[in-house]
């Protein structure tokens, strides 16, 4: 599910660019439109569990990562966007200076759509909604990896061919955009944002397919890419954008091929093209997400060194408490069912799991949008049953500690009872109970004995039977 919904972001991005006179005093209005204080998701259907190729869950993302939004209320603020991860109908609606205190997501003429209440907006917001239905309509998952060429072996060793086949759906899409504007007269900012939109598709393309051929790009084709960092060199609102920080280290990787001929990960040759080659928020948002996603592998001595290093050049307090919040303490008194609790204090699994003469484990993860879509559900069960002697138990199988933070947060999981796996890679817990998909659910006695090590989820109606049989 992850690299779908890695190709499905690929067309998520946002950014202003230089604009007519006219149309930077329209941006300096919209910037006084109140903010949207939620978001209403309603799911047309139901997604089937079993069937990833059936979800179709809405996400939101930040400079961190995806977040998957739950049926009910969402907060979001406003400049940044959504995404229908769905893979028939999977679309990218700009949330940009909206006048509107909620949006509604419905499905419309067996399209997922976002509805405000006002038409002109409404036609703005699902441009690209339509053109995934009318213009490149999907009907099986090989069609769909069919048409994303870059899993397409096809163009997977000819730069050349893969070049044209970026600027032919490129083209494609801005002819449809040009057809649809004039239908429903869009006025000037908004056909320059759908452009804009569409022109880091484009670039995300591109950079997606150089690491299938690198070897065969010749100097001329790698520097094209190198050239792409121009485009990510002013600080922007739309840096919000979960794909914006991998665009730009995708160029960071085509300045070290270009200057070495490797692409190996090297976290000090990266650290440091990132520093001489980006400025501004850009430059603050790789060397975070270098900190946070491989300043882990470092000696301690190294690590301690460039931390000192990042801390004097990040003035971007948003990525600094991120980092903060991604650090977790050298401890050697890990154990094989050792946790974190949110103070990212140790506490072991069998403690936890004894307090009451049934606990209910729920193994989850941040991105996992079926994981989210329980949460709700779970927080009823929870309510019913806690006080009848049920232990509800959190454990998060996240790679990182800022964005475990974050998602218990954004679902107010109960701190008490919300835990991160203190490995979450290679957790012997994990291995313990044949944790290899999410959610995955579990019942425990108090003696620590497995009752069900594949219990039913929160929203299945047969879990309150089994509960109070065991509670009998």
């Amino acid at each position: 599910m992850k690299n779908l919904l890695f190709l499905s972001a690929c067309f998520a991005i946002l950014l202003f660019s230089k604009c007519s006179s006219d149309t930077k005093k329209k941006e300096e209005i919209a910037q006084s439109v109140p903010q949207i204080d939620s978001i209403e998701v309603n799911y047309p259907w139901t997604p089937d569990p079993k069937n990833e190729t059936d979800d179709i869950f809405i996400y939101g993302s930040d400079e961190f990562g995806e977040y998957p939004f739950v049926p009910g209320i969402n907060k979001i603020s406003n400049n940044t966007f959504l995404r229908n991860t769905n893979w028939n109908s999977g679309a990218v609606f700009p949330i940009v200076n909206l006048k509107y205190k909620s949006i509604k997501i419905d499905s419309l003429g067996g399209i997922v759509q976002l509805k405000t209440g006002d038409v002109k907006t409404d036609n703005f917001l699902n441009f690209y909604a339509r053109y995934r239905k009318y213009e490149e309509p999907i009907k099986t998952v090989k069609e769909f990896f069919g048409i994303h060429f870059i899993n397409n072996k096809k163009y997977a060793g000819t730069p050349d061919n893969q070049m044209f086949e970026v600027e032919k759906i490129h083209q494609k899409k801005m002819n449809y955009l040009t057809k649809y504007a004039k239908e429903y007269k869009f006025d000037s900012l908004e056909l320059n944002q759908w452009k804009l939109i569409l022109n880091f598709e484009r670039i995300a393309n591109r950079l997606g397919m150089f690491n299938f051929a690198n070897n065969k790009w010749t100097k001329e084709q790698v520097q094209s890419f190198v050239n792409l960092k121009s485009e990510f060199q002013e600080d922007n609102p739309y840096i919000k954008t979960q794909n914006y920080s991998w665009m730009a280290s995708e160029i960071v990787k085509a300045i070290k091929y270009a200057q070495t001929g490797s692409l190996k990960p090297d976290f000090k040759v990266d650290y440091k093209i990132a520093e001489d080659n980006f400025k501004g928020q850009t430059r603050n948002l790789l060397l975070t997400q270098l900190m946070v996603n491989e300043g882990k592998k470092l000696s301690k001595t190294d690590f301690e060194d460039y931390e000192k290093r990042y801390v004097s050049t990040c003035k971007t307090e948003r990525y600094m408490n991120y980092f903060q919040k991604s650090v977790m303490p050298m401890n050697d008194k890990i154990t094989s069912t050792s946790l974190y609790d949110v103070n990212k204090k140790l506490v072991d699994f069998k403690e936890i799991t004894s307090k009451n003469k049934v606990t209910y484990v729920d193994f989850w993860a941040s991105w996992c949008g079926p994981c989210r879509a329980e949460m709700p559900a779970s927080q009823k069960l929870r309510e019913e049953y806690a006080s009848k002697g049920v232990s509800f138990v959190y454990i998060s199988t996240d790679e990182n500690a800022a964005d475990w933070d974050r998602a218990n947060k954004q679902i107010n999981l109960p701190e008490s009872q919300s835990f991160l796996l203190a490995n979450p890679s290679e957790s012997p817990l994990k291995k313990q109970f044949k944790i290899s998909t999410i959610p995955r659910y579990m019942l425990i006695d108090k003696n620590g004995k497995v009752i069900d090590a594949d219990a039913p989820r929160p929203s299945d109606k047969e879990i309150r039977g089994v509960l109070d049989g065991l509670l009998k």
